[in-house]
């Protein structure tokens, strides 16, 4: 998957993540202007003494009251889902959804992509994740099941391209 990544990525591309780990210290060796938004407190705390200074880094825990869950975790996600708005449109190349409330984010990052930029779903062929996969229709989709960074167990991703 990282050879895929790695061949539609410019050389100083602006990625937003949902759900840092492996990945997200590959783009920052890759040269990407990273920014991570992250839901658990501490993996964010581990995160942010890995990665470089450089990386906007965005912690968003679960609430107690909202309207955006997650099948994966209880609590609500709102702000979590929420942390793209503040970016103006088409300004990513590439936004990564690899962390809670998949489906809404996919939703949320759609307008935030540059024309002939990425959106990529990781996991994808979970059923839960259908409703995005079936949004991203109008989009040229390019699916793969191999290796992710940091991790040993193969993962079906789905990296679509903004037309």
């Amino acid at each position: 998957m990282t050879e895929l990544v790695e061949s539609v990525l410019p050389p100083d591309a602006r990625v937003f993540e949902y759900g840092g780990g492996g990945s997200s210290a590959w783009l920052s060796d890759h040269g990407a202007q990273l920014t991570v938004i992250e839901h658990h407190q501490e993996w964010c705390e581990e995160l942010r003494r890995s990665l470089p200074n450089d990386v906007e880094l965005i912690s968003a825990p679960a609430c107690d009251i909202g309207v955006i869950g997650s099948p994966a975790e209880a609590g609500y996600f709102d702000d979590y889902v929420k942390a793209i708005d503040g970016y103006p449109d088409r300004s990513f190349d590439l936004v990564i959804v690899d962390g809670r409330a998949r489906v809404e984010c996919i939703s949320r990052a759609k307008t935030k992509v540059k024309q002939g930029g990425h959106l990529l779903l990781d996991d994808s062929d979970r059923p839960r994740y259908g409703a995005a996969v079936t949004a991203m229709s109008a989009w040229q989709a390019t699916t793969i099941t191999g290796l992710k960074p940091g991790s040993p167990i193969p993962a079906t991703t789905t990296i679509w391209t903004k037309q």
